[in-house]
């Protein structure tokens, strides 16, 4: 403490440290795909570097993407439907939004044949279990399943949720709506279980790139006008 002027100054000095410990109120565990990185191995990171570093980027989407372009007119092209996996997106999203430390369970590298199974995420939710420090559960990837093993898996985590009691289940909505009345998650023997989760619907638009290959990115037309005006 500086004193600048006279008087009488008390300065109280505590004997012991804050008996309230400060700590994470919400610490999520992304289960999901990844291009690198050890498999089904709960990681504590705080950043995306970290998460770049350990688990890689993102998956190169397949197909090709057409682009022409007539003065400032970009018109573009994608061959194929966008890839369904979206664990690094999430994680971008999380980040960019002022995320801080999480839990990452790699359910193992990207499928080579680009089909999720549903025993892959099992795995990685059941070692999931043994740690204390995470509350929110996410499958970022989970879309990739057939809606009913998505819905499956979603009442599996809610099943762990609900007995270990210091966690919480973030579910995406798939399929249309009979899908998810007849097979989405439902509350359970105890009748509770559902109060240890939340399905959010509808999907969101966001400004993130999608990752290509460079090879994939093909210029089919180019023209800018001169400066009289002709393309």
């Amino acid at each position: 403490m500086n004193y600048k002027t006279p008087g009488v100054y008390v300065e109280e000095i505590a004997k012991f440290p804050p008996s309230v410990a400060q700590v994470e109120t919400a610490i999520p565990a992304f289960i999901g795909y990844t291009t690198q990185g050890p498999k089904n191995e709960p990681t504590r990171i705080s950043s995306m570097l970290e998460y770049e570093t350990i688990f890689g980027k993102a998956k190169d989407e397949g197909g090709e993407i057409s682009i022409s372009i007539e003065d400032t007119v970009v018109t573009t092209t994608y061959g194929n439907k966008f890839g369904t996996f979206k664990m690094y997106y999430a994680m971008q999203m999380y980040f960019a939004n002022g995320g801080g430390p999480c839990y990452i369970v790699s359910a193992g590298l990207y499928p080579s044949d680009g089909v999720a199974k549903q025993p892959d995420f099992k795995t990685s939710l059941d070692t999931l279990e043994k740690e204390d420090e995470p509350t929110l559960i996410v499958f970022p990837d989970a879309e990739a399943l057939a809606a009913a093993d998505a819905y499956q898996l979603y009442n599996l985590a809610l099943d762990q949720s609900e007995d270990l009691k210091d966690r919480f289940v973030i579910m995406d909505v798939l399929g249309d709506v009979s899908t998810f009345r007849t097979a989405g998650p439902s509350s359970g023997p105890s009748g509770e279980r559902l109060k240890y989760g939340a399905a959010y619907h509808p999907k969101l638009e966001t400004v993130l790139s999608y990752s290509f290959e460079d090879k994939s990115v093909k210029i089919t037309s180019y023209k800018v006008k001169n400066e009289s005006g002709v393309l």
